[in-house]
């Protein structure tokens, strides 16, 4: 009986190991073909550039904001999407409003004349605030530096009478003789309702809403500058400063894009990877290494077609290696940096010189 037993015993424990063996060779099996699948769904000229080291990983959200540029004041800035500019979508909360005239054709109010912006212009370029502006809150008023330029600073709380409630950082500086005022608002009931301590009531002037608080008002500045706002005040002060962080200035030059591209550049993510632009050509390098030479065209269109006609000083490059085609638009140039932007992918390749 005892010998029955302990051969039934091995008869399971072999058929279990089988089973499992089986089981097993079936999962790899699977992860195999799962594997061999997804590549296969990917595009080889895909699969080639991110393999290559090329590609720019998303590194901070910014890089996904959407962009504005001027060509008049000569700048540009990224906003998130949760941001409507200009009052094109004004279900938003947060309302960014951008505006930029030619200082000699200003003949607006609150200060924002010809005449105040050259004495401001001026006062900017001694490193001075400046005559004030529109309607700003003493202790928020600052010289901000932005790259190179000096701006005024400043927040508006309320504007000419006591019911008056107003929410809006603000960023007013001069370029290529232009003013440029930036501002960031937010609906006033959204502040009031998150932080009603700050209010009160005028029932004589201003029947029940809720109004400033005028001697909470430095307070409430303060507090939100400290990081202690509510989270929806906190989420429009810090949102105000990381649009402007966003600000870059466009250097004009008399050269066009195909001169201006030309030299050797350097990645400035990866450093052993170098592009050299010398007339037509674009030349790679890796650790020192060269890894391809191949004609350089240059379109101003896009996308990029048989009967595309070349231009000099076009945006948008096209780069043929054998059977592979690379395109890519320039999105800044400078003298010390270039940012190229890989079609149709969108990832972001940043040069210095």
């Amino acid at each position: 009986m005892i010998k029955k037993v302990l051969i039934l015993l091995c008869v399971f424990f072999i058929l279990s190991g089988c089973s499992l063996s089986i089981v097993n060779k079936n999962h790899n099996y699977s992860t195999d073909k799962q594997e061999q699948r997804v590549n296969e769904d990917i595009d080889p000229m895909e699969k080639e550039f991110n393999e290559s080291g090329r590609a720019k990983a998303i590194e901070k959200e910014e890089d996904l904001w959407q962009f504005y540029e001027n060509i008049f004041s000569l700048f540009s800035l990224k906003y998130p999407h949760s941001v409507s500019l200009n009052g094109k979508n004004e279900d938003l909360s947060l309302q960014l409003i951008i505006t930029s005239k030619k200082i000699e054709t200003l003949e607006d109010t609150l200060g924002f004349d010809s005449e105040t912006a050259l004495k401001n212009k001026e006062s900017l370029e001694n490193g001075e605030y400046g005559q004030d502006v529109d309607w700003p809150f003493g202790a928020s008023k600052k010289i901000r530096k932005i790259k190179n330029k000096n701006a005024q600073e400043f927040m508006v709380l309320n504007r000419f009478e006591v019911c008056d409630v107003n929410f809006g950082r603000k960023l007013y500086f001069f370029n290529n003789n232009y003013q440029v005022v930036i501002t960031l608002k937010i609906d006033p009931k959204i502040i009031k309702n998150s932080m009603p301590n700050y209010f009160t009531t005028n029932k004589e002037d201003c029947g029940e809403e809720l109004v400033w608080d005028l001697e909470k008002q430095e307070d409430f500045y303060n507090t939100l500058k400290s990081g202690q706002g509510s989270p929806e005040a906190q989420n429009w002060f810090n949102t105000f400063d990381r649009i402007i962080e966003t600000i870059e200035f466009i250097e004009t030059t008399n050269k066009n894009n195909l001169e201006q591209i030309q030299g050797i550049w350097t990645s400035i993510d990866d450093t052993k990877y170098i592009v050299a632009f010398l007339n037509d050509k674009r030349i790679e390098f890796y650790d020192n290494k060269k890894t391809s030479e191949n004609i350089l065209e240059i379109y101003n269109h896009y996308p990029i077609t048989t009967e595309s006609v070349q231009d000099k000083n076009g945006k948008y490059l096209r780069v043929v290696d054998g059977e592979d085609v690379f395109e890519y638009k320039i999105d800044s140039i400078s003298e010390s940096e270039l940012t190229l932007i890989y079609l149709p992918q969108g990832n972001m390749l940043k040069f210095k010189k």
